[in-house]
């Protein structure tokens, strides 16, 4: 099986708990296109797993977070790619952030997040760490 290159995954939530996901869109070459996603992506070549979170969030969010605000949960293997989990500490709100990826965000609960199209990689991050 193709195996994409390392990659992590950024719980990010507002103040009142939910969570921020990406709807990965339909276009060729997306990996689990249609599906809810974390933000997040693939490490490029010498980042650590924090620098690459950074990079990402800033391409798929425009935001600017401190390396300081985010912090390793766990890094797992699943048959398409190694995964780590990085947890943001800083909320976010509609309006600190512009969506520059995919096909939209929505913050949702775990129960409401846990009902949609979901990767197994995802369902297994929601099921055990959310």
């Amino acid at each position: 099986m193709f195996r994409l290159q390392p990659g992590h995954s950024v719980i990010i939530t507002n103040a009142a708990g939910e969570y921020l996901m990406q709807f990965r869109d339909g276009a060729a070459g997306i990996h689990d296109p249609l599906t809810w996603d974390f933000f997040g992506g693939a490490e490029e070549e010498g980042e650590s797993h924090i620098e690459a979170a950074v990079r990402e969030l800033q391409e798929e969010l425009g935001i600017e977070i401190q390396p300081a605000e985010l912090t390793v949960v766990t890094e797992q293997a699943f048959a398409d790619r190694d995964d780590t989990l990085i947890r943001c500490s800083r909320p976010l709100e509609w309006g600190q952030f512009t969506v520059l990826e995919g096909a939209g965000c929505a913050f949702l609960s775990r129960e409401e997040l846990l009902r949609l199209q979901l990767s197994q990689r995802v369902r297994f991050i929601a099921e055990k760490y959310l």
